[in-house]
């Protein structure tokens, strides 16, 4: 019997040659009966050459052939296959599907080969995450994920030309909101409430009204409306009454430095113009915005 080798890598496809000897001591080609591991033989084919067979090394680990002739003479072939190193096929899990905005969960990666013997995660892995999610890699085909954006996210894993993906969801919370906008949230919140302020106070002073305000403008409306003077009653007794004639350039009854606002009869009027009476009975007035005081004449 001749082998090309009794190690090989998964894929790779080793070539027997089963010979027999008769008690002449010549050699022919024997063909024969093959089982693996006590079992059926399912890799092992025959070729159209007599007593060729090829045996396509798929799983790893020890393999026992075993083959027998019609002359029942029964002999063994011990054969190693060891994984390719090749990843084919990924397997993701996710410690959990749904998880709160800023919670955390793991991602678990198992990798294969093409027949799918299990494999070392190769270090070039790369696990990406949407909702922008802050990715940490545990090692040992473990990556830790720490969320962030709210919704429906997709993990990917990809290993050279393989890819797989998982989706995942997030639900929001008040904290992650604002982690999420950072100090623009932050500012537009102060901004809002700021403005819902303003406005409760604006709303209160439409509700509640200032008439004290309200009369004053409406003063201010008929003094522009109405030119009429009315003196002040004195102890009860009516003033000089009718308009108010116009100014003529008669002498001041005493210096303008007087301050005849100290004298008892000192009074002014609604709109605004003022009155006192001198010792000889005389009324005098000063309208609003005038300097200087004139007579009253009825």
């Amino acid at each position: 019997m001749n082998e090309d080798a009794n190690i090989a890598t998964a894929g790779y496809e080793i070539t027997i040659e089963i010979t027999g000897e008769d008690s002449d001591g010549n050699i022919f080609p024997q063909n024969v009966e093959w089982q693996e591991n006590n079992g059926v033989a399912h890799d092992i084919n025959s070729t159209s050459e007599e007593g060729v067979y090829t045996y396509l090394a798929r799983i790893e680990g020890p393999h026992l052939l075993t083959y027998s002739s019609s002359s029942t003479v029964n002999n063994e072939i011990q054969l190693a296959v060891s994984a390719k190193r090749i990843v084919a096929h990924l397997n993701v899990e996710l410690s959990s599907e749904s998880v709160d905005q800023l919670g955390e969960f793991t991602v678990n990666v198992t990798a294969f080969d093409e027949f799918w013997n299990k494999i070392p995660v190769p270090p070039s892995t790369l696990v990406d995450s949407t909702g922008r999610a802050e990715i940490l890699n545990q090692g040992d085909g473990v990556w830790r994920i720490i969320t962030l954006d709210e919704g429906s996210q997709t993990i990917t894993v990809k290993s050279g030309q393989i890819s797989e993906e998982q989706t995942f969801t997030v639900t929001g919370t008040l904290e992650g909101f604002f982690e999420a906008g950072g100090v623009l949230y932050y500012v537009g919140a102060f901004l809002a409430a700021a403005i819902g302020i303003v406005l409760l106070i604006v709303l209160k002073i439409v509700l509640t009204g200032d008439d004290d305000e309200w009369d004053e403008d409406e003063e201010d409306d008929a003094d522009e409306a109405t030119p009429e003077r009315r003196k002040p009653t004195r102890g009860g007794a009516a003033g000089p009454s009718g308009p108010a004639p116009a100014p003529e350039p008669e002498p001041e009854p005493e210096a303008e430095e007087n301050d005849y606002s100290q004298d008892e009869s000192y009074r002014i009027d609604d709109e605004g113009t003022e009155w006192w009476e001198d010792d000889a009975g005389t009324w005098w007035y000063r309208q609003q915005g005038e300097a200087d005081w004139a007579q009253w004449e009825d």
